[in-house]
Order: C-alpha cells, then structure tokens, then sequence
C-alpha cells in the first residue's frame, strides 16, 4: 500500500498508486460507465505523454481492449498504438528486442514516464514552495 502522506506531496511513485484498490474500483467505474456512455478524460496538457492521467489510468486500460485517443495540443488526434510508440522513442528505448517483448518494453517506457512526471511534479512544488495543488501554474508551463 501506498503512504498517504507521500500522495499528498505528490512524490508517490505511479506504480504505487495503480496498487491502490480506490485505484481499481475508478478504473472498473470507468469500465462500467463505457458500457453505455462515451467517456473523456480531461488534462490540461498539451501532450499526453505528460499527462499523469494516460500514464497511469490509460496504461491500466490498454489491457482491456478498449480504444483509446488523445486529442493533441494542436487538434490532431493520436491513437494508442501511435502513442506508445512515441513514447518508446522518447524512452530511447527500441522499439524491439530479441531478448524482450515489445510488451516488456512499452512498459518500461511507461515506468521511465511516470517517474519523470513524478519527479516533475514534486520538483515543481519544492522549487515554487508550493505545497498544495498545483493547479494551473503546472499545466501552463508544460506543453
């Protein structure tokens, strides 16, 4: 389980929020509300691939054969596959391996991201003196 106390300062690594079962019971609303709406997650981030949201929740997802898009900062729309590959290249990461899966691999990427927002984030709030939300100042800056 995740320390509480790190969550709020926002230095909690995104694998150990993906731990939590208050975690599993939003991502299976999420399921479940598919079901019969469509459903769109909002960021303030240009670019998904800084979003804690696709990060986390949407890396959740994937596995659930449920289609997702980003709507860009510039309008265009990008899909899963094209995203993933993205962010394997900027996790300098091949896109293949002979001694790992591709699978193995997007994960990686995924873990190099998350913890790159997670360090972001909480140097963002250390550097500001801002321990609270932090809110719009965040979002603007990035993207």
């Amino acid at each position: 389980m995740c320390d509480l106390n790190v969550v709020i300062n926002k230095e909690t690594p995104n694998s150990c929020l993906a731990q939590e079962p208050k975690f599993y019971q939003g991502i299976n609303r999420l399921v479940e509300g598919l079901k019969n709406y469509l459903v769109a997650m909002m960021c303030a981030e240009k670019d998904p691939i800084v979003c804690h949201r696709t990060i986390i929740i949407c890396r959740n997802l994937r596995s659930k054969d449920i289609e997702i898009k980003y709507i860009l900062g510039d309008g265009k729309i990008e899909n899963n596959v094209d995203f993933e590959h993205r962010l394997l290249e900027m996790s300098k990461l091949p896109q293949h391996d002979l001694f790992r899966s591709d699978k193995d691999l997007i994960e990686q990427a995924y873990d190099f991201q998350g913890e790159k927002i997670v360090y972001m984030r909480s140097s963002y709030e250390k550097d500001n003196k801002n321990t609270g939300d932090i809110g719009h100042k965040a979002g603007a800056g990035r993207g």
